[in-house]
Formats: C-alpha cells, structure tokens, sequence
C-alpha cells in the first residue's frame, strides 16, 4: 500500500477523499429523490381525494328537504344520491346534476345546492365511491363511470330529458363534469375553482418533482374543454388559493365558444356566499340565455348569511 507523500500540498493528498465524497452525495441525493418520487407515486390518490365516510346534519340556514336514492354502476358499485326539489315547485323541469369537490362528501355541499334551489331549479347530487355511503375507493376512471351513472339515472329513471340537463363541477368535480360533457347530450355545463389538470397544479405544488410525468390521475380539462361545444360558464373567485384564478382563465380561453366567464370575490369555497348577488345573477343569466329558467328578477327569498 502506498501512502500520500507528505511534501504534498494538502488539496492534492486529499483530493481522493473529496472526490469519493462528492460522488457519495450526489448518489444519496439521486436515491432520495428518486424514493420521494416513488413514495409520491404510491400515495398519489391520498393527495388528491379526502373522502369522508361520516354524513353529517347538512349545515344550512333553512331544512334541505331531499329523498335518499341508491345507484348501481356498470362495474356494480353500489352510490348513494340525493334528489332535491327546486323551492319554486319544479316550475321548469330542469334539473343540475351536481358534481362536488374531493374533500368530504355530500352533504358537506348542502348550502350550495340551496343557493342553486332558489333559481328555481332541481338538484341532483351522488357521492363518488368511496365517499359517504358510496362504495368503492376513488380513482379518475371510476369516477367517470359514477358521473355517467349518475346522469343516466336522471335520464332513465326520473325520465328528464337530456337537453334539460345542466353539468355543474365544483373544484375536483369540474374535470368530472368536463369528463362527462364529452360523452353525453346535457344542455349546458358551469365549473366552478376548476383546475386545467391535476398535474398543472400539482406541479405548482410540488415545483421540485417531476409531477406531471408521474401523475396517474390525470383530469385533464384544458386538454378537454376545446372540443366542447355545449354552451359553458366558467366560475372562478380571484382570491382562489387551492385552484388559482389563472387556472379558470386558462380554461375560458381554451374553451371554445359559446362560453361566459364569471368572476366572484372571494376565494375557492367561500366566493359564491361572499359574492353571493353576482353569483346567483350571473349564473341566472346564463340558464336563461339557454332558455332552462325564466329570465326575471332574483328571488326574494335569500339565505342568511
């Protein structure tokens, strides 16, 4: 064995040890990230859906009258809807099938049916699986055939015409009911907090993962929405910090025409209650302009805020 001349200088006789530990970092480095990256692909779905097994008393001013029906899916997994009655008495048939956010589970989403109620409109809203008393366990591919499910129960078994149906997708629900705009003959479609697609905002997130490579969850919407030719309001309050403003701006540029744009104050869950006048206006304009409500004055009756 040889040992390092002494006379040497000091940055030449340790330069063997420098060099291996350099290497010994940047391999670390290379194993940490890639195990990040693979504990990132393993938990992928906790990220993205937060369901909730427990139903909770529907937190609303007024009682929100609803009848409890059972669906079953093509791949038979059994969901849970509800089936609301517009406060006006059903007074022009059209319906909103609702589709709700990833956090929670139905009824977290009652005071939001109320306020599309008071438009004189009817409600139809199911859990996806693995929510409330939906079984299963959530994923982008079965909840496209939920969201079918769900509109083919409105069709077959309430007997309501397609073109009297409005798509309605709030947060994770918006790049279902996108989803869903493409594969059937609803009347009209509203998104509200939508995002463009699961890996653009999970890359703003995770800015140091390569997430838009490794996501398996996709819901593309911005890739979607161009080819739909349903008429479109998108909803978006410009305080948004889960799904910011830029991604509902996106989407309406994307879109193809007809389309409107609505802007709320406020931010992601709290926008259309803090700006609850220009809400219930803009999106009253829209179902009038596709003839499914009356244009009118707004309804005296509002909820307590």
């Amino acid at each position: 064995m040889t040992k390092s001349d002494p006379t040497m200088p000091l940055t030449t006789r340790f330069r063997p040890y420098l060099v291996r530990t350099v290497w010994s970092v940047v391999l670390l480095s290379i194993l940490a990230y890639v195990g990040v990256g693979f504990w990132f692909v393993v938990n992928e779905s906790r990220f993205i859906y937060h369901p909730s097994r427990t139903l909770l008393p529907p937190q609303t001013f007024t009682p929100l009258k609803y009848e409890r029906v059972d669906l079953l899916t093509p791949d038979h997994v059994k969901l849970a809807g509800w089936v609301m009655r517009s406060h006006l008495g059903d007074s022009t048939g059209t319906w909103v099938l609702y589709f709700h956010g990833n956090t929670g589970n139905i009824a977290d989403c009652a005071d939001r049916y109320q306020e599309l109620q008071l438009l004189g409109v009817n409600v139809f809203a199911g859990d996806y699986r693995g929510y409330g008393e939906s079984e299963g366990r959530p994923d982008e591919a079965g909840l496209y055939v939920d969201a079918a499910c769900m509109f083919d129960y409105l069709t077959s078994v309430l007997r309501v015409p397609p073109h009297k149906i409005v798509l309605y997708g709030y947060s994770l629900g918006s790049g279902v009911a996108i989803e869903l705009a493409r594969r059937c003959d609803a009347s009209a479609l509203i998104v509200e907090g939508a995002f463009t697609s699961v890996p653009d905002r999970g890359q703003e997130l995770y800015g140091l993962l390569p997430v838009r490579l490794l996501a398996r969850n996709r819901f593309d919407s911005i890739g979607k929405i161009g080819s739909l030719r349903l008429p479109k309001l998108i909803i978006h309050a410009v305080d948004d910090t889960i799904v910011p403003f830029a991604h509902g701006k996106a989407l309406f540029q994307r879109a193809a025409e007809p389309k409107d744009l609505l802007v709320l104050q406020g931010g992601h869950v709290d926008g259309i209650f803090v700006d609850s006048d220009t809400y219930l206006a803009g999106v009253m304009q829209f179902l009038a302009a596709q003839r499914l409500i009356p244009m009118g004055r707004l309804p005296a009756l509002q909820l307590p805020r």
